[in-house]
């Protein structure tokens, strides 16, 4: 709640307009300079103040309704194959060794989750 009252009111003091005067225009220019998770959350932010401001007559319409919706973000990195970490554990120390896991923790990685730099990295 917090942070979506932060949101709207960085969003009024930016733009600087009316509640009626607000344009989609005014939303996208403001959303530019943000990165994909920042714009979906102001986004929606946005679109569920004016949501209610047109219900109790506030608002006359909704700037984001001619905004496109930001898309969610997909996880980059590639997974290790399986058969890749079966051949891994099961060769000579020497050579298990030069497997990198990637992921930061110290101890063994769950292998379904965790991307490693073995010779699966595109």
């Amino acid at each position: 709640m917090r942070t979506r009252w932060y949101q709207i009111v960085r969003f009024s003091k930016i733009v600087n307009k009316s509640i009626t005067d607000v344009t989609e225009d005014d939303l996208i220019f403001y959303l530019a300079g943000m990165g994909t998770e920042g714009r979906r959350g102001v986004r929606s932010c946005v679109k569920v103040f004016y949501q209610w401001g047109m219900k109790r007559g506030l608002a006359r319409c909704n700037p984001t309704d001619e905004v496109p919706t930001v898309p969610v973000a997909l996880p980059s990195g590639r997974i290790c194959p399986e058969e890749n970490i079966e051949q891994g554990l099961a060769s000579p120390r020497d050579t298990a060794a030069s497997i990198t896991w990637r992921g930061g923790s110290r101890r063994q990685p769950d292998t379904r989750r965790t991307a490693c730099a073995c010779h699966c990295r595109p």
